[in-house]
């Protein structure tokens, strides 16, 4: 029986992600978290070098660069991930949204003390782990909240850029929102991946999906810190 309703059966089938699976469940989810440890390594890589890069060049802008760079490359990865997109399109799809997120980390960790990135990513750590397991064991219940989430997200989006551009700051209290909203993503996008069948272009997919909603997690739950 599948866990899935037929609408969202149908709606695999029409973005062309009903394939036969290539990939048993164990290459499935290992490939899964080697494409996320690839992403966060590269992150970690990215501050690494920024941190020396901006002790040379410490006048850069390196705020207004991270947000230029990050919707240059996000349309680019936007336009690379589309419906019928193959894996070499798939895997550069995903870095252009892992190398530009790299400025954000670092913006948000190289003011931050130690105990505090490590207890955020410990934290990260238990959340995604806990909405996997919800997303396994109540998929239908996360599935149905896909419109909810979207909604949920964009008005987020929309209520944030008037934040920062009306009243010049933005109040913890949407760090707390989007490590809600984030989190709910997870056993969404996880309890997808799961009902998805196991090939190559859909674990590529669920680790576009997954890596996003985690690294905003961590990012939020460090702006909280400072």
């Amino acid at each position: 029986m599948s866990i899935v309703s037929d609408e969202t059966l149908q709606k695999f089938k029409d973005e062309g992600l009903l394939e036969d699976d290539s990939l048993s469940l164990a290459q499935f989810n290992l490939l899964l978290g080697v494409l996320l440890l690839y992403g966060f390594l590269i992150n970690a890589g990215e501050c690494y070098l920024l941190s020396r890069f901006s002790k040379v060049f410490p006048d850069f802008g390196f705020g207004y660069t991270s947000l230029l760079v990050y919707i240059v490359f996000a349309l680019i990865g936007m336009f690379l991930i589309r419906k019928k997109a193959g894996p070499i399109s798939l895997f550069l799809g995903y870095n252009c949204f892992v190398l530009p997120i790299g400025f954000s980390v670092w913006l948000v960790t190289s003011g931050a003390f130690l105990q505090d990135i490590y207890e955020a990513a410990l934290l990260t750590s238990f959340i995604t782990f806990t909405m996997c397991v919800g997303g396994t064991l109540f998929p239908q219940f996360f599935i149905r909240l896909e419109r909810f989430l979207f909604f949920s997200l964009l008005s987020f989006i929309i209520a944030e850029f008037v934040a920062i551009f009306f009243f010049g700051f933005i109040s913890n209290i949407w760090n707390i929102i989007a490590v809600g909203l984030f989190s709910l993503y997870i056993g969404f996008d996880w309890a997808v991946a799961m009902a998805r069948p196991r090939t190559f272009k859909n674990v590529l997919r669920s680790a576009i999906d997954l890596y996003l909603d985690i690294i905003n997690i961590f990012l939020s739950l460090l702006r909280s810190r400072k």
